[in-house]
């Protein structure tokens, strides 16, 4: 399987759909400046996201007296 990249100014002009797209997609986008990878936009596993969700809930102090 073939990994897709995307040059550096494609990637920001486009950044919103692809972030969309890597969403529905699963798949990962590797970001490329002057022809070398500098970044990857990958997808975020759904236990991952639930993980963190609440985290900090109950932990800030309280205004009310």
């Amino acid at each position: 399987m073939s990994v897709r990249t995307i040059s550096a100014g494609q990637f920001k002009q486009a950044c919103l759909q692809l972030l969309d797209e890597v969403c529905e997609s699963g798949e990962s986008i590797v970001v490329t400046k002057r022809g070398k990878a500098v970044a990857q936009l990958v997808p975020v596993k759904p236990e991952h996201a639930e993980d963190w969700r609440g985290a900090m809930r109950d932990r800030g102090g309280s205004a009310a007296t």
